[in-house]
C-alpha cells in the first residue's frame, strides 16, 4: 500500500518499520516491535512522518545514487562481471571443441571399416554411441552461446544513462506515480533502508537512513549510502 513498505527496517531491532495513522498526527513510521510490544520488543519509541519520509528518501537516492556520476562505477563493475563469465566459457569451450574433434575422428575411423565392409554388431553400436556423444557436446556447445556473453561484449553506458534517467523522471513525478514507482523499488533498486534514530541538524531527534541500493539491479554487491531526513522532527509514540 505505501511506497516503502517491507523496506524499511529498524536500526535498533531490525523488524520492520510499519504505518500507523491518527486524526490528529496522520500517519507516521514507527517501529512494529515497540508498536505492539513496547520497549520489551524495541525500544525505539520514535514516530516520524510517512510522507515526508517518502519525500525526502526518493529525492536523496535520484542525487546520490541515480547519477551521471554513477554510470561509469555500475558500467566498470558490470562489464568486469561479463568478462570473467566470457573468459570461463572460453576455457569450457576449448575443452568441449577438443573433445569433439576427438569424437569426430573416431567416428571416421568408425565409418571406414565399415566402407571397408568390415561390420558387426559392436562396431556399429559403438558408431551410434560415438555419435550421440557428439551431438551432446555439440547441444552443450551451443547452449555456452546462448548463456554466456560473447567475448568482448560489454554493456553500454548509453543504456545505463537512459535506464537512470527514466527511473529519475519517473521518481519526480511522485506521488501521482507512485505505484509505478513502488514497482520499480520492488524489483531490487532497494534492498532496504535501516531507519537509525539519531539527533539532526538543529538537535531534532530524527532518523538516519541507510540506503542498501543496487541501482538497475545490475551488479552483484550492494552500496549503502547515508540519508538524514534533516528536515523531520520525531515525537516519542504513546
Amino acid at each position: 500500500k505505501y511506497l516503502f513498505s517491507g523496506l524499511l527496517k529498524c536500526g535498533v531491532c531490525g523488524g520492520n518499520m510499519v504505518v500507523v495513522t491518527s486524526k490528529k498526527k496522520g500517519s507516521s513510521f514507527v517501529c512494529g516491535l515497540h508498536r505492539t510490544r513496547g520497549d520489551v520488543g524495541c525500544t525505539n519509541q520514535l514516530r516520524i512522518d510517512r510522507e515526508m519520509v517518502e519525500t525526502v528518501l526518493l529525492s536523496k537516492i535520484s542525487e546520490r545514487i541515480l547519477t551521471s556520476g554513477a554510470i561509469d562505477r555500475i558500467v566498470k563493475k558490470a562489464n568486469e562481471k561479463l568478462k570473467k563469465l566470457t573468459s570461463g566459457k572460453e576455457s569450457d569451450v576449448s575443452k568441449l571443441r577438443s573433445e569433439q574433434q576427438n569424437l569426430e575422428e573416431e567416428i571416421d575411423n568408425l565409418a571406414k571399416f565399415i566402407m571397408k565392409g568390415i561390420q558387426s554388431e559392436s562396431i556399429a553400436n559403438l558408431l551410434a554411441e560415438k555419435e550421440r556423444g557428439l551431438n551432446a557436446i555439440k547441444r552443450r556447445i551451443d547452449e555456452f552461446g546462448l548463456q554466456t556473453p560473447a567475448e568482448g561484449q560489454q554493456i553500454p553506458a548509453a543504456w545505463v544513462r537512459e535506464r537512470i534517467e527514466d527511473l529519475k523522471g519517473l521518481f519526480e513525478q511522485y506521488p501521482e506515480k507512485i505505484y509505478l514507482i513502488r514497482q520499480e523499488i520492488k524489483k531490487g533498486l532497494i534492498e532496504r533502508i535501516v531507519m537509525r534514530p539519531s539527533l539532526c541538524k538543529s538537535d531534532q531527534q530524527g532518523y538516519v537512513a541507510e540506503v542498501n541500493a543496487d541501482p538497475l539491479s545490475l551488479l552483484g554487491t550492494t552500496s549503502t549510502v547515508s540519508l538524514i531526513g534533516h528536515s523531520a522532527t520525531g515525537s516519542r509514540t504513546p
